[in-house]
């Protein structure tokens, strides 16, 4: 997991809630845990709970539509409701803004929420193991960038990620502290597959 220093930036450079999803290999679930508004939040969950050995995919989000609350920070369980706590067959976090899924200004969802629902639950079960499947869902979203996690606890990711240091990282904002940049990252060990 990450220094508190490094943690700290993250969030300060997204302030708008903190997620985690990480696979639980005893139950063979996704956990999701979100809604963290304030950095000691976070930094109290991660504390409590030792995820150094598994697959989990932080996100600091900067919100561009729907509200600024804990329903809105990623990840999200894709088939089933949005959860800010428990567990999931599937969980995914977004980097990006998906413009044609952008709902109205002052909607309470936003358009992650919208994509998953119109998009990405259309699909065939099982598509991130369908290469063809994720090179239409790559051009449907042109330079954003995706992250599922399995209840195999296969991580796969659609876009493009910096790998530095055993991590992956959606953009190079974790480099330096940035005024307004975008950061997610994910801890990455031996699922990348893409």
């Amino acid at each position: 997991m990450f220094l508190d220093a490094q943690l700290r930036i993250m969030f300060d450079d997204n302030p708008d809630g903190a997620g985690i999803m990480y696979f639980d290999e005893e139950q063979k679930k996704v956990f999701i845990e979100k809604g963290f508004m304030t950095f000691d939040e976070l930094k109290a969950y991660l504390s409590a709970h030792n995820l150094t050995s598994t697959t989990a995919v932080l996100h600091f989000r900067i919100g561009t539509s729907g509200y600024l609350n804990p329903a809105n920070c990623h990840p999200f369980n894709v088939y089933g409701p949005n959860i800010t706590s428990g567990c999931c067959d599937l969980g995914m976090a977004h980097n990006g803004v998906l413009k044609q899924y952008t709902p109205p200004k002052g909607t309470p969802y936003n358009d992650t929420q919208l994509f998953i629902q119109l998009y990405i639950r259309k699909l065939e079960k099982d598509f991130q193991n369908n290469r063809h499947t994720l090179n239409r869902i790559r051009k449907a979203i042109g330079a954003n960038k995706l992250a599922f996690l399995d209840s195999k606890g296969k991580l796969t990711l659609i876009g493009e990620f910096k790998h530095d240091n055993g991590y992956i990282y959606s953009n190079d904002s974790y480099k330096k502290r940035k005024e307004s940049a975008h950061f997610d990252a994910f801890d990455w060990h031996d699922y990348f597959d893409m």
